[in-house]
């Protein structure tokens, strides 16, 4: 029985010195660096308020926000910059500030988004992000995380017990509804459920954090002594900005639930938006295997590597991530309901039915078909009149030469509004006027048709397929000999911008209907001289 799957039965709490807690229900690890921001909170605590200014109490304040990264932040949407953000932008939080306090939770949530929430940084790079805010409370940190990383295990065993005095006293340190006093307990209770071996591996991790931290100073003290030209000043400026990039995931340790989910729906909508500045597929790859190395039933993960595989026509790899996101729903009950056969069900059709559709885009029609014929099986059983609109549609893509495939599409066309799925019937509507002007029919009757699909477009905001159509009305125009009307809307395709939240108001020049477009505008000019 283990052999069917063996991550249910194996999935290794430790890997490489870093604890996994997913297993406690915690959904984080304890790491090094982890242990160096505690570092610098208890360094904060005991430092006398008269021997930190109150400007470098405000900096490291605002310091400490992308620092502590709480899983319920990134789950926010970005809030409006109000005036209490726009402060905090500029000057930085409050001396004492509380997130308990009603004026300052948006505030401080629209900053803590805004910032980075990326994977673990290196030590030397937490240096100089504490010693821009205070020099002398960073060498206190410095100083503390040598003593510990050179000591003995009790030390790192002593930190940990003395974090808990935080919050005792009738007047405690922390509050623990705060958002320090939450990401202390978050760590306390999670380094209190290792074993021996668990915290001795942690405490060998955190001597090689420090050791590759003091060589990587050491390094750049030496790269000072010689000459440097303005250029790569700016460059080494820019590489402390605590972002996803490729050098950071990189040399990163693992991601915790949290950072791996904004890492996830960002690479996402990087790919579906804007291809061209979401990670290389080797790296984007490099960071998906660790993910799944430490989390193989992180189904998300999977559906990525699914996109990621697709974008160099990995067929194999392609189809293993594919079905190994669908096992993981199945198996780890995220698309049960109440009843629990429901989504167990409505996993097995959508899987078909993705199976099909990655089959046609390769080609393989044969297997698209078998496929596409077991996810009308499954949805039939189940009633899934949307998931049967899907496998309809495919099957007009699958057999469109066949010479009644029309009567398939309108009927598709006809169901896709009774049943409210305004995509699915706009490029049915689309599939029809490209039919029928290879049939001859007028260009009136072509327009008017895509004027009701357009309507559909602007209804539900369906930018990907406004583009599509006013590709379309080029084609057309070209077709019918209309030259100056086709070169009038291959000209406004190209110069409208994206309706995308995340890239509102940037020209949107890496879709195929932008490609069309040039393409149509280029032989356009070439017949014209």
């Amino acid at each position: 029985m283990a052999s069917v799957h063996e991550s249910l039965y194996f999935n290794p709490m430790m890997t490489n010195g870093v604890v996994h807690a997913n297993v406690f229900g915690i959904k984080d690890w304890v790491t090094p660096y982890k242990i160096a921001v505690l570092v610098l909170l208890n360094e904060m605590s005991r430092t006398g308020e008269g021997a930190v200014s109150l400007m470098e109490r405000r900096r490291l304040n605002q310091l400490l926000l992308p620092l502590l990264q709480r899983r319920d932040f990134a789950m926010l949407p970005r809030l409006v910059l109000n005036s209490w953000t726009q402060a905090i932008l500029t000057s930085g939080l409050p001396e004492y500030w509380d997130y308990r306090s009603e004026p300052l939770r948006p505030a401080v949530m629209c900053y803590f988004i805004l910032q980075t929430q990326g994977p673990d940084i290196t030590l030397s790079k937490l240096y100089k992000l504490i010693e821009e805010s205070c020099p002398q409370l960073a060498n206190s940190v410095q100083i503390r995380i040598k003593l510990m990383a050179e000591g003995e295990l009790k030390d790192m065993e002593q930190f940990f017990d003395d974090l808990s005095d935080s919050f005792s006293g009738t007047e405690p340190e922390v509050h623990k509804t705060s958002v320090v006093g939450l990401f202390l307990r978050h760590m306390i209770l999670a380094y209190s459920k290792l074993s021996f071996s668990q915290v001795f591996k942690l405490y060998t991790a955190l001597q090689q954090y420090f050791q590759n931290g003091e060589k990587k100073t050491v390094e750049d003290a030496d790269m000072e002594l010689t000459s440097r030209d303005e250029g790569e000043r700016k460059m080494e400026k820019e590489e402390l900005d605590v972002s996803v990039r490729e050098e950071e995931v990189s040399c990163s340790g693992p991601l915790s639930q949290k950072q791996a989910e904004f890492f996830l729906s960002q690479q996402a909508s990087l790919l579906k938006n804007d291809e061209t500045k979401a990670l290389t597929p080797a790296s984007l790859q490099k960071e998906l295997n660790n993910l799944l190395k430490f989390n193989p039933d992180f189904a998300e993960a999977h559906y990525l590597s699914y996109l990621n595989n697709l974008r160099v026509q990995d067929v194999f790899s392609s189809t293993h991530s594919l079905l190994h996101y669908f096992d993981r729903l199945i198996l780890t009950g995220a698309e049960s309901k109440s009843n629990g056969e429901e989504g167990y069900g409505r996993s097995l059709r959508y899987a078909a039915l993705n199976l099909a559709a990655l089959h046609c885009r390769f080609g393989h029609y044969q297997q698209a078909e078998l496929a596409l014929q077991e996810a009308i099986r499954i949805a039939q059983e189940s009633n899934d009149h949307v998931c049967l609109q899907h496998c309809l549609s495919w099957l007009y893509v699958l057999g469109q030469k066949r010479s009644d495939s029309y009567v398939l599409l309108e009927h598709s066309v006809k169901k896709a509004v009774h049943f409210g799925l305004p995509y699915l019937a706009s490029l049915g509507i689309q599939s029809l006027v490209q039919q029928r002007a290879f049939a001859g029919k007028t260009a009136n009757k072509l327009m008017d048709a895509l004027k009701d699909s357009d309507l559909l477009h602007w209804k539900h905001s369906l930018s990907e397929l406004i583009d599509i159509s006013i590709a379309q009305k080029t084609a057309i125009w070209r077709l019918y000999g209309r030259s100056t009307m086709a070169l009038q809307q291959a000209q406004m395709l190209l110069s409208m911008n994206s309706l995308e939240a995340v890239n509102a108001g940037v020209q949107q020049n890496n879709t195929e209907s932008f490609a069309v477009a040039l393409c149509h505008l280029a032989e356009l000019h070439a017949e014209q001289n």
